[in-house]
């Protein structure tokens, strides 16, 4: 009976832990991403801002800021002010930044709805 109740004890203790640990898991799983994306969006946006791009590129780094944008929160993106204009999908070539079925006009539109930043560059 003794034995019984520590058996219990040890067992319910290792679920907890577990559980803990898989939680723990999880959560540094998804702050390592939301960290890269942030950092993606600030390089991309950086470019945009002040290199000489090629015409394919710069409306790729436009569609990965905007479906980045869609994706992060208003607070990580203070500050920043990214309207740079629809994505012209003629100029990407079949090229894609974005993840999913949606459209670049739609993770436009989203981004800009989201953070508020529709004719903001303009």
């Amino acid at each position: 009976m003794k034995y019984g109740r520590i058996i219990a004890s040890l067992v319910l203790a290792g679920i907890i832990f577990a559980t803990g640990f898989a939680f723990g898991l999880r959560y540094l799983g998804v702050r390592a991403s939301h960290s890269e994306m942030l950092a993606e969006f600030k390089i991309d946006y950086v470019n945009l801002e002040q290199a000489k791009l090629t015409p394919q590129l710069r409306e790729y780094l436009k569609s990965r800021i905007y479906f980045l944008a869609s994706e992060l929160e208003p607070r990580d993106l203070r500050g920043f002010r990214f309207d740079f204009g629809v994505v012209d999908e003629g100029l990407l070539g079949g090229a894609t930044g974005i993840k999913g079925p949606d459209s670049n006009a739609d993770v436009y539109g989203l981004a800009m709805n989201k953070h508020n930043q529709k004719g903001s560059r303009r």
